[in-house]
């Protein structure tokens, strides 16, 4: 064996009461190294290479107790030694200590990805600690020594064609897994829609493995994405949604509040059948989507790879679910923050914001497709008296129950209904003549009055009135979303003034 590549210590006959331990250590360029393994060599049984896969391949030879490494060896560099190390089942188990000797900066990045036990510049070194530290871990890997047969298994998979062929396994996971990464990065640039990032994914899915259904369900939101196979019939698509759920309730937190409803499917859509040509028995696989030490839902893939094929269908599973995870985590972040900023927080209606937003968009349509609108402005009549007869959380009810009452008086889907601010509502109908308009706020006007709202503080109940300004743009006319609510506004403020709890409409031109 060339010196240069290799040089072996005798071993010690210890003086002290230090355990002598077998170490190690990958030395190429670094002077500092060496002057430590002249140190450690003092008490423990060293052997030093210079090559990164001489040394990788020569470890059932040694039995380390300890791994010392230099990032800079050659043929393989000291951070590839690591990492087929810490890839490997049993020879994770035994200690490594990184020597950084260029850029400490990637260093530290590798050592936080690769959880070595050590990592330090070679600028930094400190031989006291190193030491210290190489007999604590030397001493802790000694009492989980790896036993013979496995050495001779690691011996064989290291050898020959067998590294080459694993090793080249371990190269591909990286490059899928740089791919899948940055796939889903792209993806999870555009939060808006949550359901189209998440048709997308399976869409990515699809193309990486193949299932014939899959489901991905969110926790919180108590929602199922399906994406289904056409040729799938409805009796086992809801068989498989059903499977699905159940195995999802292994992986649901404890904090996580429980729905008495079963979860809203929201079908992502069909794709063409494939021929399944491996099994006619399917596999459902199941995986937990895990992000920020929570859990925020599962992925479940209906497969039908033969047995031999599923241990890596489910290694590239999981791996696809960590990326998935931290996408759909922003997106769900983004959704919450876009709820927060356009929902009124004690009515559960958008605010003026939201309002605006939708206004301008149905205004839009309206004039394009020559349809009429109407503009109903409600305010809760001596609102003021209420908080300062009752207080405020009883003037809380009341907004609560006039939010009720609105929301289920108008068409679902169809018509936009808000708090506008304070005790003021905002009732917008699409598609709606004025007379038609005039049937519901009067049909709505006259619920409110008659509506009992419980009392905090006594068991009598109490009503309110409302007072109305109501517009309507007709076909054809062009008015901006400005003049409406002028117009609006101006007819509720006519209501008030004339002796409130009425309707008034009010004239587009007047504003």
């Amino acid at each position: 064996m060339n010196p240069a590549e290799v040089s072996e210590i005798t071993d010690k006959t210890v003086d002290n009461s230090t355990e002598a331990y077998r170490i190690v250590i990958g030395i190429n360029t670094l002077t500092s190294l060496a002057t430590l393994k002249n140190e450690l060599g003092k008490q423990h049984n060293i052997v030093e290479f210079s090559d990164g896969l001489k040394l990788l391949q020569s470890l059932h030879r040694h039995k380390p107790h300890l791994v010392i490494l230099e990032s800079d060896l050659a043929t393989i560099s000291g951070f590839q030694v690591a990492h087929i190390m810490r890839r490997h089942p049993d020879l994770a188990r035994i200690p490594l200590m990184m020597i950084v000797s260029r850029d400490y900066q990637i260093g530290e990045f590798w050592a936080g990805e690769m959880n070595l036990d050590f990592c330090k510049n070679s600028t930094d070194m400190e031989f006291n600690e190193m030491i210290s530290i190489a007999n604590q871990l030397a001493a802790k890997s000694a009492s989980d020594s790896i036993d013979d047969e496995t050495w001779l298994n690691i011996k064989n998979e290291l050898s020959g064609y067998s590294f080459v062929e694993n090793y080249s396994h371990l190269f591909d996971q990286s490059l899928i897994e740089g791919s899948i990464a940055s796939r889903i990065a792209l993806l999870a640039q555009e939060p808006t829609d949550f359901r189209k990032m998440t048709r997308s994914i399976m869409l990515l899915l699809g193309n990486i493995l193949e299932y014939s259904a899959g489901a991905i369900q969110i926790f919180r939101n108590n929602e199922i994405f399906s994406f289904i196979e056409k040729k799938i019939p409805d009796d086992k698509k809801l068989a498989f949604l059903h499977e699905s759920e159940g195995y999802s309730k292994i992986y649901k937190p404890v904090d996580v509040p429980e729905f008495t409803e079963e979860p809203t499917e929201i079908p992502l859509g069909t794709f063409p059948p494939r021929n399944h040509t491996e099994s006619e028995s399917p596999t459902i696989f199941t995986v937990p989507l895990e992000a920020r030490h929570t859990t925020l839902g599962t992925l479940t893939l209906e497969t039908h790879k033969t047995a031999a094929k599923r241990d890596y269908y489910l290694k590239t599973l999981h791996l696809m679910a960590y990326h998935i995870s931290l996408a759909l985590n922003n997106a769900l972040l983004y959704q919450e923050i876009h709820r927060l900023s356009t929902v009124d927080e004690l009515t559960g209606l958008p605010n003026r914001r939201a309002f605006y937003e939708d206004f301008q968009n149905e205004l839009v349509r309206c004039k394009r497709f020559n349809d009429t609108l109407s503009l109903a402005m409600l305010d809760i009549d001596h609102f003021k008296r209420v908080n300062d007869t009752y207080g405020h959380l009883q003037g809380d009810v009341v907004l609560k129950n006039v939010a009720t009452v609105f929301s289920s008086s108008i068409r679902n889907k169809v018509d936009i209904i808000a708090r506008y601010g304070g005790e003021e509502f905002v009732i917008l109908l699409p598609r709606t003549s004025l007379k038609s308009a005039r049937a519901v706020i009067g049909r709505l006007h006259k619920t409110i009055e008659n509506h009992p709202i419980d009392m905090l503080e006594s068991d009598e109940k109490m009503h309110i009135t409302v007072s109305v300004g109501l517009v309507c743009l007709e076909k054809g006319a062009d008015y901006s979303l400005d003049n409406i609510i002028n117009a609006a506004d101006k007819a509720l403020y006519e209501a008030k003034e004339t002796g409130r709890n009425r309707i008034v409409e009010g004239s587009l031109e007047a504003g």
